[in-house]
């Protein structure tokens, strides 16, 4: 036991060592009217603006935290797609809809897994929500979603994580793209983009050229990050330079692997 918890202490310092050694050089100019909304999990930090005001978001990687989601349409009094084929997702979404005009009657829970009823949905309506039970990718097509090694977490990924390869690793899911979910919406009022999706935004981000409209503010989670290393820390960077040659800059760093960009 004695050593089981050596060895789990050596293992905390040494990742704790490792983010900061290999953390990406990014420069944040964190000036000006920053906001965060949402849980202590599922929050994120966007620029307060007033083109926010009846804007359209598209919120990809729901999970069972829509906080995030939740707040920002009621404070904006926003439109937001909300993207993700996670079985356990699709209902959570089912459950905060069931809810809609109702407040909140208990308060966020510490971790990733909010019940619906911690949700103030008193100044959102149904109409402010569409759904797409369908993975953000660079192809229209079917692909293989991974399930998480753990169990009692949420996260499908289209990148390959797990050690096992077996078919009940993975279901199908539905795909579609960024450019072909813009020529369904009010593309006038695309305002932000939120990505959380487990590896893939890298490949997202990459077609950023493609894309028919950009919008001002970019939300992303660099999944890559939670094993730091050369590879990681040079890949962010690409990305991070990638962005400032489409006109945008970092604002907010929360210190683990969550970046604002703005435009």
């Amino acid at each position: 036991m004695i050593n089981a918890l050596i060895s789990k202490v050596f293992g905390r310092a040494k990742r704790a060592i490792e983010k900061r050694l290999f953390r990406p050089t990014i420069k944040v100019q964190s000036d000006g009217p920053l906001i965060r909304l949402g849980s202590a999990y599922g929050g994120w930090t966007v620029e307060e603006a007033s083109y926010l005001d009846g804007c359209l978001a598209i919120s990809c990687g729901l999970g069972e935290d829509a906080s995030f989601d939740v707040e920002f349409a009621s404070r904006y009094g926003a439109d937001v797609v909300i993207v993700d084929p996670t079985p356990r997702s699709v209902v959570h979404f089912r459950q905060l809809s069931s809810r809609i005009g109702k407040t909140a009657e208990i308060a966020y829970a510490a971790g990733g897994l909010q019940s619906a009823e911690s949700y103030d949905l008193s100044k959102v309506r149904q109409s402010q929500f569409r759904f797409e039970a369908k993975a953000l990718w660079i192809n229209a097509e079917p692909i293989r979603f991974y399930k998480p090694e753990n169990t009692n977490h949420v996260s499908h990924s289209i990148m390959f994580k797990s050690a096992i390869a077996g078919e009940d690793q993975f279901i199908i899911v539905p795909t579609l793209t960024l450019p072909s979910l813009l020529e369904s919406i009010a593309t006038q009022k695309f305002a932000l983009l939120k990505m959380d999706i487990e590896g893939a935004e890298v490949d997202i981000l990459d077609g950023i050229a493609s894309w028919p409209t950009l919008p001002r503010q970019i939300l992303v989670e660099f999944d890559v990050l939670r094993k730091p290393g050369r590879a990681s820390r040079s890949e962010v960077e690409r990305i991070d330079a990638l962005l400032r040659e489409h006109g945008y800059s970092c604002r907010h760093f929360d210190g683990e692997r969550n970046y604002l960009y703005t435009k």
